[in-house]
This record gives structure tokens, C-alpha cells and sequence, in this order.
């Protein structure tokens, strides 16, 4: 989810559906901090290969592409 485009699409198209689900799941993560930091035992572990993988074909797509905010 991108946040400029979120942005964006609210204030100049009218549509505010990314914004939406940007809000709720920083409710989310915010309830989720909140518990981690409360004393229940950690669920959050390092990035693995597949996450370095897959942000890089990601990055690779977006870029060829040219669907991302800056084009």
C-alpha cells in the first residue's frame, strides 16, 4: 500500500477506499505494538530471504512497469 498514492487519490479523485484500509491497519499494528510491549511474548521475527526476494522482484516490477507514484 503506498501512502502518496493513498493521499492522492483521496484529495484529487474523491476516492478514499486505500486511505481506508492504510488507517485501519495502522489500528491494527498500533493494538498489535501494544500487546508485543505489554509483557506477551514476542511474535515478530527477522526478515528472511524470501522477504529480500520478493521486495526485489517487487521493485524490478514496479520500476519496468511504471505503475508506481513517481512513474
Amino acid at each position: 500500500m503506498c501512502f502518496t498514492s493513498a493521499f492522492r487519490n483521496r484529495w484529487i479523485a474523491g476516492r478514499a477506499n486505500m486511505l481506508f484500509a492504510i488507517v485501519l491497519g495502522l489500528m491494527i499494528s498500533t493494538i498489535g505494538i501494544y500487546f508485543l510491549k505489554t509483557g506477551l511474548p514476542p511474535k515478530a521475527f527477522w526478515a528472511g530471504p524470501n522477504a529480500i526476494i520478493g521486495s526485489f522482484i517487487f521493485g524490478v516490477g514496479i520500476v519496468i512497469a511504471g505503475g508506481y507514484e513517481a512513474g
